[in-house]
């Protein structure tokens, strides 16, 4: 009824069957939204022929989420999500997202292959909520804890909210657990205590609370006898590894001695733990779980 707004979409009108890439996006978008959804669809289309990465990702959301009744397309999803991203390096994060969102659609319907089809390569460029879900896959679902554990650090420091970080460091912690890298699972512990704050389902709670004082005690069972000759260890005679903070030995020689067995791995283990903490550091980690 606004006639300025009548001559605005004239204009718009004319200017997108005149070809303007932009013109057909939005005017696409207006008629999608107005009802006229066919007609919206192929404008939208033509847009994305003419290479306008907005255009890409509206389409690529609408698909996946079956916008005003638009029959759910997984594939067309995908495929316009991930020319979006080469076309424009701004969409790449929302890109991702929204790629992530919908492997976790693919593996609601048990479709796994799929699924990893889209996160593996999402995993592999360094996106962490990617690397978070092929690792939790592996760990849980493939019980290969070795592959996931490179996947689930990375994960922690490349965590970009308090959430993923937290939880990240909880399956990280498991993970150094099962692997034997105690030093690790330590310096993780107190970020994986916070992943309690963020879990919904009171079963998920209180298996998650055995976890961490499971793990708890096992650590403290370091702090009770040399690592290297078994001596009984208390606060009169315990020397604690300044490296890992973890290992306790009951003099100097026997640190020494443990340093350089070869069939330990403390060496690798505490030299691991010290650049990790130095990793957390440098990314911020400590600073993003401040944040609320």
């Amino acid at each position: 009824s606004n006639p300025n707004k009548k001559s605005l979409v004239s204009r718009l009108k004319k200017q997108a069957k005149a070809g303007t890439v932009w013109a057909q996006s939005y005017f696409g978008i207006l008629l999608y939204h107005t009802g006229s959804g066919v007609d919206g669809l192929q404008l939208l289309e033509k847009a994305v022929e003419g290479g306008h990465p907005a255009s890409c990702f509206y389409l690529g959301s609408t698909f996946m989420l079956g916008y005003h009744g638009t029959p759910l397309n997984y594939g067309r999803a995908r495929e316009y999500l991930e020319r979006a991203m080469a076309l424009d390096d701004t969409f790449i994060n929302r890109c991702r997202s929204a790629l992530v969102e919908l492997a976790d659609m693919h593996n609601e319907e048990g479709e796994i292959e799929a699924s990893n089809s889209i996160l593996v390569p999402l995993a592999n460029s360094g996106f962490s909520p990617a690397q978070l879900r092929i690792a939790f896959w592996l760990y849980n679902q493939k019980n290969d804890s070795l592959a996931a554990y490179p996947l689930f650090k990375s994960a922690v420091l490349g965590g970009e909210d308090r959430g993923q970080i937290v939880e990240s460091a909880y399956w990280s912690m498991l993970c150094s657990n099962s692997l034997g890298r105690f030093a690790i699972a330590k310096l993780l512990l107190p970020m994986a205590s916070k992943s309690l704050s963020i879990t919904e389902k009171v079963e998920e709670k209180i298996r998650r609370i055995n976890n961490l004082v499971a793990m708890k005690k096992e650590l403290r069972s370091f702090r009770k006898e040399c690592a290297m000759c078994g001596t009984s260890l208390d606060r009169s005679n315990r020397k604690l590894c300044k490296g890992c903070r973890n290992h306790c030995y009951c003099s100097r020689e026997c640190q020494k001695v443990h340093w350089n067995h070869k069939n330990d791995g403390h060496r690798a283990e505490c030299k691991e733990a010290q650049e990790l903490k130095v990793q957390i550091r440098d990314a911020g980690v400590m600073e993003k779980l401040a944040k609320k």
